[in-house]
Formats: structure tokens, C-alpha cells, sequence
């Protein structure tokens, strides 16, 4: 073929690649909304144990078709995950268990120092 003619058939072919790749991202969105949906069929305890609530659920299904649902009820679930754990953190600082040194408490090696200091005089 000669070099004008391949240059012809470029901008086709590149037309046509980006057309595959519309149409594999639209079909990709479409199946993980049908997942999503599918996890209504869940009760509320499994998807806690998803880390993810209905209402996520719901949320992330309400987003237009042309948006990937799945992507929104990752997040969701991230954020419920952090949520989660700033409670715990927060929860153990309001009980002192984080600040057990500013409570008296040595460290084990201070403390393994002394006993090891008195063997050696033993001897």
C-alpha cells in the first residue's frame, strides 16, 4: 500500500478503535450496575459486612446510567471504612488506652534494664 492510502485508512481505523472502547466502557458500566443492584438482594447484615449500608446502595444506583455506580459505592464504602476507624481512634484516646506512657507505664526495655543491671552484680 502506498503511503497516502494508509494514511487514508488511519483516521477510520482510529474512529473505529475509539468506538470499541466507548462501547466496552458502556457495556463495563452496565454489568456493575446490575451488581449493584444485585446487592439489594442482601440483607442489612451482609452488607455491613460488605462495609457498605442500602442507603449507599441506593445512592450509588440514583447516579445517571452514563456514571459507573460501582466507583460511587467503593467510595461510600472507603469512607464508612475511615468514618469507622476515627471513631475508634477517638474512642481509645478518650479511654487513655493511646496515652498509656503519660500514665505512669514504662517502656519494656527500661523496665528489662534493671533486672539485667542486678544479675550482673550477683555474679
Amino acid at each position: 500500500m502506498t503511503a497516502p492510502a494508509q494514511q487514508a485508512l488511519a483516521p477510520s481505523f482510529t474512529g473505529a478503535g475509539a468506538l470499541v472502547a466507548r462501547v466496552a466502557v458502556a457495556w463495563k458500566r452496565w454489568r456493575n450496575r446490575q451488581q449493584v443492584a444485585e446487592l439489594l438482594s442482601l440483607d442489612d447484615h451482609l452488607l455491613a459486612d460488605l462495609g457498605v449500608a442500602r442507603g449507599d446502595v441506593f445512592e450509588a444506583l440514583a447516579h445517571p446510567p452514563a456514571r459507573d455506580c460501582s466507583a460511587s459505592l467503593g467510595a461510600a464504602a472507603t469512607r464508612a471504612r475511615q468514618e469507622e476507624t476515627m471513631r475508634l481512634r477517638e474512642s481509645l484516646r478518650s479511654a487513655r488506652i493511646l496515652s498509656l506512657p503519660k500514665a505512669g507505664i514504662q517502656p519494656a526495655a527500661a523496665a528489662g534494664a534493671a533486672p539485667a543491671a542486678q544479675v550482673g552484680h550477683a555474679a
